[in-house]
């Protein structure tokens, strides 16, 4: 996860604007690597930046909340993905049901 902020950081002091591929696979490493509040900080940071949580967004957060425990956190994501409209996939739902088990 430390090589994905890394990453991130060079790009955005090239001033290159990463995409919302390049920010979920930050946040699906920061989640991975127990650095739960990293990922909790760049997911609230994408809108700032122009850019808006995709379904992958989502679940990747799904993924950091349910390693951090943090059950009701997944649901308040669940909630967002469906006030935004989409959709969450058979992996989400097996990410879900494994962060409130």
């Amino acid at each position: 996860w430390i090589w994905s902020l890394e990453l991130l950081s060079k790009l955005l002091c090239q001033g290159l604007q990463p995409n919302i591929i390049v920010c979920n696979v930050t946040i699906a490493a920061c989640g991975q690597g127990s650095a739960w509040t990293r990922a909790f900080d760049l997911f609230n940071a994408l809108q700032d930046r122009g850019l808006f949580p995709s379904t992958g967004t989502y679940i990747a957060m799904l993924d950091a909340s349910k390693r951090a425990h943090l059950w009701k956190s997944a649901l308040v994501m669940t909630c967002e993905m469906r006030a935004r409209r989409l959709a969450l996939n058979a992996a989400g739902y097996g990410v879900l049901a494994s962060a409130c088990s």
